[in-house]
Order: C-alpha cells, then structure tokens, then sequence
C-alpha cells in the first residue's frame, strides 16, 4: 500500500468519524410501517397529497364526547383576541368566526384508558393514528348499517387530540406518519398547550406544577413522567391529585388542601386540570380565594402559590394554541360568520372488525 492511498483511507475514517452519529428511534407500530411501506395504498396517496394544510379545511377535535363538546363549545364562542391584530383581549368578535369546527367522538375507542388498563398500548397507538387519518379523509359512511354508501367532507386542516393518552401514547406514530409522509397539517393536544400558557415568555429552569387529574383517574402517577419528557432540561416537580367536585368548596382551594396534607412546602408556580368539567371560571374564584387579602382563605393558602402563578383549563388553552397557530400559518378563512359546528362518531363494525366515521349532526348557527 503506497503512503497516498493510506493517506486516503485515514482521510476517509477521519470524515466518517466527524459525521453526526444517527441515534435509534423509537420504534413505530406495524401499521404506521405498512402505510408508509405501500406508496400506493390509499392512506399515503391521502396523505402525502397534503403537503400544505389548506386553509378551507376544518378544525377538527377528536375525543370523548364531554372533551368535543367542551372544546367545540370554546371554539364556537370565544373571545379573548382581537382579530385585526391579534393581540389579547376582546373585540366582540368570535375569534374563529367563518371557520367549520368538526368534532369527532371517538366511542368506538373511548375511554382510552382501558387499552392501557388491558395492556394494549398497542392497540391505542393504532386507534389514535386511525382517528387521525379519518379527520384528513374527505369521506365519510352515510349511516353505521350500510358501508357503501359515502358522503363527502372537508379534510381537516388542524387536528385537536383532546385526551391525555392520545397524546402519551399515540402522538409519536401520528407525527412519525404525517413527518414522513410530508404532510403538514398540525397537531395540538391540549397537555402541550396548557404547559405553553403557564411558561408563558420566560420558562424557569425548576417548575413546581400542580395538576387536577379527572375525578375517575385510575392512575394519576402517568402525568409527571410525561410532563417531564415535554419539559425536558427543566426540573419539574409535580403534584397530581383528582378533582373533587364539591357545592361547599371550591376545587382549586381543596386541591390546595391536599397539596398541603400530603407534606409539600414549596409554592406553586402553575396549576393545569386535564378534568374538563373544571372551567376557567372555578380556576379564576379559587386563586381569588387563595391569594386575595380580602379572603380569610389566603392565610391559609396564599405562603403556597408563587408570584404570578398561572392556571389553565384544556378547552381554554387549546383555542388559544389553535388561534396563534392559525395566525402563524395564515390558516383562517377570513370568512365574515359565525363558526360552525359538524359532528361525527365511530362506530365499532364488528362484522368487518374496522371502525366507520359516522355523522350526528350537522349544526349551522344563524
């Protein structure tokens, strides 16, 4: 070997060795595999023609019947920003005025905390990936009894996960599909808009972060996990509790109750519920009580709230991550009405053993 072509070959190791080492990737499902396999099949042909959203599609909410109803209602009728320039604060107007707000309630697959109670992470990865595919689809079946017979649809041009184990279980297989794919149409889920608005400009390096879980909560312990994945180089501490609903006590101030009970001396600089029958408004009286000098509730409470502690409640924080995204992207219709709401659900076909998109109701308001 003459001293040139050594000197080719230390040359070739040496670039080798300053190339960016490639990490392995979270494994995605077989069916994302075989979608993005068959190039052909119909799921990618739908998928890969959305290259970019198109602002005539809709927003569609994809969750339990009580989660759609809750966000399709905040969609329908907030107001927090000004629509000429988008800055906080009411002008009258509805803040998604000429936008269709699809909803669908997934009863084929909710609640989705039973697949993980039965072990089949598996099983809600795919279902959360279907559901998603569904929303971008421009079809539908006319009834559950005849699968032939189709209607048509706008494709989606935002879709809303509104359940926490959508996001912790099947988000990763919905963007692993839609980044490969091509697809640009974006994805919220309320978890990762509730945590935006609490950060707000200035996220600090530790958070002490309360969160009311739903009432029926089987296993509170998933939240700080995943919370710590979204907010990873922070240090997060969070305390989970479930919400009690109560006439004779509000449920931020008994949340504060047993945050205390259970040992815990720091303050709080953010509270978010996951439990969507807490509205803004229990939030808002409740730091009233717990902070205000005028309320005798504040000795008690107001030495664990930080300075400038924020709250937020799903339904609340995802219009506002939609509207902002929105804003960004150029996504409105620009259309001078009041939003519109259509509503869909799955239905189990236990024949075929697939899930059909259903309609319920198409609502227009005057």
């Amino acid at each position: 070997m003459t001293k040139s072509q050594l000197l080719l070959i230390l040359t070739g190791l040496s670039l080798l060795a300053c190339q960016p080492r490639v990490e392995e990737q979270r494994p995605t499902i077989q069916y994302v595999r075989d979608v993005l396999s068959d190039k052909s099949g119909a799921e990618y042909s739908l998928l890969s023609s959305f290259r970019e959203a198109d602002r005539k599609g809709d927003i569609v909410i994809i969750g339990s019947e009580e989660q759609c109803s809750a966000i399709g209602t905040q969609f329908t009728t907030c107001d927090m920003f000004d629509n000429v320039d988008a800055s906080l604060g009411s002008d009258g107007l509805a803040d998604f005025g000429g936008e269709y707000i699809t909803t669908i309630v997934d009863d084929a697959n909710t609640p989705y905390s039973d697949y993980v109670d039965k072990g089949d992470a598996t099983g809600l990865r795919e279902a959360v990936v279907r559901s998603v595919i569904s929303a971008i689809d421009t079809t539908y079946s006319l009834t559950a009894y005849d699968i032939e017979n189709q209607g048509r649809k706008a494709p989606a041009k935002v879709i809303v996960l509104a359940d926490f184990y959508q996001q912790q279980y099947g988000r990763f297989d919905v963007d692993t599909l839609l980044r490969s794919t091509g697809c640009g149409i974006e994805v919220i889920t309320p978890m990762a808009a509730m945590l935006d608005h609490v950060l707000g400009a200035t996220p600090k390096k530790e958070l002490n972060i309360g969160i009311i879980c739903p009432a029926d909560s089987k296993d509170s312990s998933v939240y700080q996990p995943a919370v710590s994945e979204m907010l990873s180089g922070m240090t997060v501490n969070c305390f989970t509790s479930p919400a009690v609903i109560s006439d004779t006590c509000n449920v931020l101030v008994s949340f504060l109750g047993r945050y205390i009970a259970a040992g815990n001396t720091k303050p709080l600089d953010a509270i978010i519920t996951d439990d969507y029958s807490i509205l803004p408004s229990d939030m808002r009286d409740g730091l009233w009580r717990a902070s205000s000098l005028m309320s005798a509730e504040s000795l008690v409470y107001g030495k664990y709230l930080a300075d400038g502690i924020r709250f937020a409640c799903p339904a609340e924080a995802v219009s506002e991550a939609c509207f902002k995204l929105m804003r960004e992207r150029n996504l409105f219709t620009h259309k001078i009405s009041l939003p519109q709401v259509l509503s869909f659900k799955t239905v189990y076909r236990k024949e075929e053993g697939r899930v059909l998109l259903t309609p319920i109701s198409f609502y227009v308001q005057d």
